[in-house]
């Protein structure tokens, strides 16, 4: 069955009888999954992780055991080091380069090698970014095979320069445009070839937003050079103040962006991936990216990501950045998760798999289910996953239909005391009464959870 014929048939399928758990609700919430849908593959390192260059310099990206033991807990994911200050590290085998500009700063194999034992200890890959706005491309080069000397199989990708679109904001002229940034990349990446030091692949453009001038043209200019596609995303701006609410209100623009740039890379033959995205953009908001809403804008986000056809997605942090899902004190150097963290490792919980298309409908004048985000993935083990997300504040009864014989099922819930909360608990699995067509559970208001289906 297409996805079209399934979505076309969930509203009929909304008034077939299931099977109770004895707590009934005012909103009733069906929830259809299509299983005999091929699906689409996802990898187990879809949840990524984002950090600036810098934060290798001033420590954050180390081998802590704590630290490792949480990126652990995200799954196999993907490391990319990259951001802003990407542009202003300066590479020497020495580590101590002449600085040129007052946001320079040293970088070298020690780092390298620090970074190696970070992915090696938390089994993950990495994508590195490689400095394009100082114009050194012979440094660049040495830099790319610094990364490869040490991270070996795990480097997955190099990126050459960070949202380009914007360079005339920050190292280019005015007059910067992407024809500028074509001949650059090509230029640099003529070097590092020519050295034959490079085994990864490139990746790009991570432009900041400008989909139609910088992402598909690099897409379809470079298609054969590059192995993955990647644009960035914020769903808001601090300057804007930004409150939860907005938050969890929906992007209407970003929908359409997202089937184009997921178009581009299929003409294109390579993957997408969201390189860099977060809830707020310049580091975030307080009360808004560092609570509970976050996550489950989190969620929101991944299900449309999964459910549109993304590779994976990588999410922006560290340093003092309000939204960053891990935290690292600079003092203390302690690392904590922070409530963004538990929508990622929902998600890593229901990888490697495949997704199967799915959809809800409500009932009644309140039951709309413009608030609900969910996302099935049938695992390689052949279990079932479907994540549900409730950012509305009617609680509903859910019926979950997975297309299939229900043998057992469980539930992990993810819930807080409130939207503003920052302590957010992820739940051990509890048995749900299975052995019919479908599971019946409650979904309270502000609040997702994980239904694993045998």
């Amino acid at each position: 069955m297409n996805r079209a014929s399934f979505l076309a048939g969930i509203a009929a399928a909304a008034a077939t009888p299931a099977v109770a758990l004895g707590q009934t609700e005012t909103t009733p919430l069906r929830l259809q999954v299509d299983a005999t849908a091929a699906g689409r593959a996802v990898g187990r390192d879809f949840v990524g992780l984002s950090y600036e260059m810098k934060a290798l310099w001033w420590g954050e990206l180390a081998p802590d055991p704590t630290y490792v033991a949480l990126l652990r807990g995200l799954g196999r994911g993907n490391l990319r080091v990259g951001g802003n200050q990407v542009e202003f590290g300066l590479w020497s085998e020495d580590g101590k380069p002449q600085m040129v500009d007052q946001r320079d700063y040293p970088i070298g194999p020690a780092d390298a090698a620090k970074l190696a034992a970070l992915a090696e200890g938390a089994d993950w890959t990495v994508t590195s970014g490689i400095a394009l706005g100082h114009g050194e491309p012979q440094r660049s080069a040495a830099q790319a095979a610094g990364w490869q000397d040490a991270l070996g199989a795990r480097l997955v990708g190099i990126e050459i320069g960070n949202e380009p679109d914007t360079f005339f904001r920050k190292v280019r002229p005015e007059t910067y445009r992407y024809a500028d940034y074509a001949r650059e990349w090509r230029a640099y990446a003529a070097v590092i070839d020519a050295q034959k030091r490079v085994r990864a692949p490139y990746t790009g453009p991570a432009s900041a937003h400008d989909v139609y001038g910088f992402t598909i043209p690099f897409a379809n200019e470079f298609r054969g050079r590059i192995a993955a596609l990647s644009n960035h995303y914020y769903h808001g701006t601090a300057g804007a103040n930004p409150t939860i609410a907005q938050l969890l209100a929906r992007d209407a623009t970003w929908p359409q962006r997202l089937t184009d740039l997921i178009a581009a890379a299929n003409a294109a033959n390579v993957p997408f991936r969201l390189a860099e995205t977060n809830s707020i953009s310049r580091g975030g908001t307080a009360g808004v990216s560092d609570v509970f809403a976050a996550t489950l804008w989190g969620i929101r986000h991944m299900a449309q990501l999964l459910n549109m056809g993304a590779a994976g997605v990588n999410f922006h942090g560290g340093g003092p950045a309000i939204y960053t899902a891990i935290h690292w004190d600079d003092k203390t150097h302690a690392y904590t998760a922070r409530p963004l963290y538990y929508a990622l490792q929902a998600v890593a919980a229901m990888l490697p798999g495949r997704v199967l298309p799915s959809g809800a409908t409500g009932e009644g004048p309140a039951g709309s289910a413009s608030d609900i985000d969910s996302v099935a993935i049938v695992r390689d083990d052949g279990t079932l996953a479907v994540l549900v997300g409730n950012a509305g504040t009617n609680a509903r009864a859910l019926t979950l239909d997975p297309g299939r014989s229900v043998r057992a099922a469980s539930a992990r819930r993810i819930t807080a005391p409130a939207l503003d909360a920052k302590d957010v608990a992820f739940g051990k699995p509890e048995p749900l009464v299975a052995g019919g067509a479908t599971v019946a559970l409650a979904l309270p208001a502000a609040s997702a959870v994980l239904v694993e289906i045998a």
